[in-house]
């Protein structure tokens, strides 16, 4: 791969971004994204992601602003009175594109590749996008963007698709300025800043184009640490292995329960909760699990003892089956 960088270690898989000298997201970095997260997604040896970049100072900068000229290209070539057909157009290619990668996902490939070499260009790349994107949020693994420097724009977009953002302190800055450019945050960060900060701080935030520092991004609740640069990492780590050890039916469930049933009208989320709730009855996990607390506790250890033994995942090895 071009511009990125992994490695596997400890049954966490780390993903580096490379692209200097100022580690712009670019369409072809996102392609590399999601090739990757297709096939650890799949990978039961990986329980974890960290996403970082291997260029000090810079997580990424934001997405490269060439590409999104290329993708509004053909919209600006289009006569008035078609906007609304072209406009459609790219709607529907959407929808397509989605419901072939669920059910047929070798031909939406084939498609895509063909789409390209086209007007519906951009299309395709925004799908991309928000494909990856989605499935770093919803896959049963933990992701976690340890954020190495300047991200804006689509970096921040992409670490609000992830469970946990750790940042470095430092004079580097967190969000989404897209409106200072006459442009909006168009790979999801309009519809995640809004769940987590809710309508009035997330849209006051859009609407200025607010650059945070790195201590502003933590006090409004949009990162979960702020760290010394040469913390950074080892503090994503050791999230990471204690993730790791989780057992990864009940990431996965949790994540949908929360990502997907937190979106939803109430009865609809219950109902998303419930079915995951039973789908980690299907395996040999909670069962161990029960009965290394049941033996414990007949011992005369407290609730207290065996959950915290528990939760520093070395008594019972789940293995996701």
């Amino acid at each position: 791969m071009q511009f990125i960088r992994t490695r596997i270690e400890e049954r966490i898989g780390i993903i580096e971004f490379y692209n200097p000298p100022y580690n712009f997201m670019t369409a072809e970095m996102v392609r590399e994204l999601d090739d990757l997260t297709r096939n650890w997604a799949k990978n039961p040896e990986i329980r974890a992601i960290i996403l970082t970049s291997g260029i000090e100072g810079l997580f990424i900068s934001h997405y490269e602003i060439k590409d999104i000229l290329e993708m509004f290209k053909p919209l600006q070539e289009t006569p008035a009175r078609l906007r609304g057909l072209n406009t459609l157009a790219c709607r529907l290619t959407g929808s397509l594109l989605r419901l072939l990668d669920t059910f047929l996902p070798a031909t939406g490939r084939k498609i895509e590749k063909r789409l390209l070499a086209t007007k519906l260009s951009g299309v395709v790349e925004l799908e991309c996008i928000h494909r990856v994107f989605h499935r770093l949020e919803t896959m049963p693994k933990v992701t976690i963007a340890a954020l190495n420097g300047e991200a804006l724009g689509g970096a921040t977009e992409l670490s609000l698709a992830c469970d946990f953002r750790l940042m470095a302190d430092g004079d580097y800055r967190y969000g989404l300025p897209e409106a200072t450019v006459a442009i909006i945050p168009g790979a999801g960060g309009t519809q995640r800043m809004t769940r987590l900060l809710g309508f009035g701080k997330a849209l006051a935030l859009m609407l200025e184009g607010t650059m945070l520092t790195p201590q502003e991004a933590l006090d409004y609740g949009l990162l979960h640490q702020v760290l010394p640069a040469e913390k950074l990492l080892p503090a994503a780590l050791e999230l990471a292995r204690k993730m790791a050890r989780r057992p990864p039916r009940s990431i996965g469930g949790i994540k949908r329960a929360v990502r997907i049933g937190g979106s939803l009208p109430l009865a609809r989320g219950l109902e998303v909760e419930k079915a995951a709730f039973f789908d980690c009855g299907y395996i040999k996990d909670p069962v161990n699990a029960f009965e290394f607390y049941l033996k414990e506790s007949e011992n005369g250890r407290s609730d207290r003892e065996i959950l915290e033994e528990l939760a520093r995942g070395q008594a019972v090895d789940f293995s996701g089956r």
